[in-house]
């Protein structure tokens, strides 16, 4: 599944990168720099390449720690992402980053479409 991102505006993205970085920083701040070289050197992206290149960018993360591990990593950064946003998080089993940013997209088009137009029907 391809996950577009055009349905996040800019402080969404930086609110996503602001996550990724929060999360990458509770395993330590020397873990999480040594992780974010590693991902440099294997793939030339940047921590802000995360919003358009996710699974690029996870890719060289779970050649260190695994798939387990960067699961549960990933669902904390969509937990903070959601709650950034003011989203309702609800963790699923199969979900990886991908599949929690783009319910998250649905959310944020959901809610900018009853926001202009109205909250329904009342």
């Amino acid at each position: 599944m391809a996950y577009n991102t055009d349905a996040l505006d800019e402080e969404s993205r930086q609110l996503l990168v602001a996550s990724v970085n929060e999360s990458l920083s509770s395993i330590g701040e020397k873990f999480k720099e040594a992780i974010i070289r590693h991902v440099n050197r294997r793939t030339g992206l940047t921590l802000n390449d995360v919003v358009d290149r996710h699974r690029d960018f996870m890719a060289p993360v779970i050649e260190i720690l695994g798939k387990g591990a960067v699961h549960v990593l990933e669902v904390d950064m969509a937990r903070r992402f959601y709650n950034k946003l003011g989203l309702v998080f609800v963790e699923t089993g199969g979900h990886g980053l991908a599949g929690y940013l783009e319910e998250a997209k649905k959310q944020l088009l959901e809610r900018r479409s009853k926001d202009r137009f109205g909250k329904g029907s009342e």
